[in-house]
């Protein structure tokens, strides 16, 4: 999940995208445009939405922060 800033400081949003981590645990690039939930069927939508509910579990990434670190990295 990441969180992002909009024009205003005050402006401030939420979205899941897809990271990829070396095998220390660091954040090395990420999807530009958020994830959606889907499957071509309504268990694969159900599974895919529970991972999305498992990615409210780990940590924030903040993309002011990180983005710099990777964006030549960003992926789509």
């Amino acid at each position: 999940m990441k969180k992002r800033h909009g024009p205003n400081e005050s402006d401030v949003g939420y979205a899941i995208h897809e990271v990829y981590y070396d095998s220390d645990g660091n954040p090395t690039s990420c999807t530009v445009r958020e994830m959606e939930p889907w499957g071509e069927t309504l268990e694969e939508l159900e599974n895919d939405m529970k991972m999305f509910a498992a990615a409210l579990q780990k940590p924030v990434l903040i993309f002011e922060e990180i983005g710099a670190k990777f964006n030549e990295d960003l992926i789509g």
